[in-house]
């Protein structure tokens, strides 16, 4: 692979990125709506399955248009753009599931007390 190549692969790979940033931070305030009752009562495993499985389908319409909107970014793009989307939000939602769930020790440890 010649330097131009490895230039074109960097500046790709920034991009992919940076779609998939914004698109968690679009998509996060529907995706927290939709699971926060189920997922505040789950382990930070069984949140991560049930968080990627009710976003998939937001994450990958929303996708789509952003690469349809990109003039630099092809459908080779969307996949990975999807990917690391949906991780992006795993890991925003396993973070709440974890702050939750020690507010919810506190009281229990108040009340005890």
């Amino acid at each position: 692979m010649t330097w131009i190549h490895s230039l074109f692969a960097f500046r790709n790979a920034r991009l992919v990125q940076e779609a998939a940033e914004r698109l968690a931070a679009r998509v996060w305030p529907w995706v927290w709506q939709r699971v926060q009752r189920r997922v505040t009562h789950m382990t930070p495993a069984e949140a991560r399955g049930y968080i990627r499985a009710h976003a998939s389908e937001m994450v990958r319409a929303s996708a789509a248009t952003i690469v349809q909107e990109h003039e630099t970014l092809k459908e080779w793009a969307e996949e990975s753009i999807v990917e690391q989307a949906l991780e992006s939000l795993v890991t925003l939602g396993q973070a709440e599931v974890v702050k939750h769930q020690r507010q919810l020790r506190r009281e229990q440890l108040r009340r005890a007390a």
